[in-house]
């Protein structure tokens, strides 16, 4: 849980082995499902919600992870389910 003042908000996706796509949910709104696990497309779905918009976040990290995702718009609640394998936030 992050406070709404507290800017920027980081958060650290860690994607466990076995993981072929996910999705992420900020505050209720959806990502699209998320098939290349890479930096770039994890930033690319999150700058497609209207929550976040398209410079919201950056995500850096290297090939499957972890990656870094930095909100400069107020978030409190990222979460993320995947498929074949695990997807933490924290």
């Amino acid at each position: 849980f992050q406070a709404v003042g507290g800017l920027p908000v980081t958060k650290v996706f860690t994607l466990g082995s076995g993981l072929t796509n996910y999705m992420v949910t900020v505050d209720g709104q959806p990502t699209a499902l998320i098939s290349t696990l890479t930096a770039a497309a994890l930033q690319t779905a999150l700058r497609a919600l209207t929550n976040v918009g398209s410079t919201g976040v950056t995500v850096t990290g290297s090939g499957s992870g972890p990656f870094t995702a930095v909100f400069s718009v107020p978030v409190i609640n990222v979460s993320a389910a995947g498929v074949g394998g695990t997807v933490t936030v924290v």
